[in-house]
């Protein structure tokens, strides 16, 4: 029963990440932004706006929400549930390959650069639902969604 309600999860988060997807790539095309230095997404994965990433946060209680801040950034405060990778700390894309490829990812960083360039190597590593918070956890804390401290 377990297993059934597992598979449930992962195809409703692959039905989420490809509507995420293709959200993202409209928005692209159709030159909507905010003004500032924005990724641009890879294929494979979605550039969210905070909100959105807060609501698929609370919906997907198997997400992977991946921290890619600096310790003493995380520890400063971080998504609620966030797990911490510093994104310039040695063996970085060695801890990253040792992740589950087929999981849900939700990755952030201080304004969406390091996320950017994580997702990347993520798809190019394999991984299969990948997606990043437009600005960062700076854009989190702007909209004052829920935060913890360790």
């Amino acid at each position: 029963m377990a297993s059934r309600g597992f598979g449930h999860m992962m195809a409703r988060s692959a039905v989420v990440f490809a509507l995420l997807a293709a959200l993202g790539a409209l928005a692209l095309l159709a030159g909507c932004g905010s003004g500032g230095e924005e990724p641009e997404p890879a294929a494979g994965f979605a550039v969210m706006p905070a909100k959105e990433a807060a609501a698929m946060v609370e919906a997907d209680p198997g997400l992977v929400i991946l921290d890619v801040r600096a310790p003493v950034g995380f520890a400063m405060g971080h998504i609620p549930g966030a797990v911490n990778m510093d994104f310039k700390g040695e063996g970085f894309a060695d801890e990253l390959a040792k992740l589950d490829k087929d999981a849900s990812y939700l990755v952030y960083c201080g304004g969406g650069e390091a996320s950017a360039a994580t997702a990347e190597m993520m798809v190019q590593m394999g991984f299969s639902h990948v997606a990043i918070i437009d600005k960062g956890y700076t854009e989190w804390v702007r909209l004052h969604l829920p935060t913890a401290k360790d």
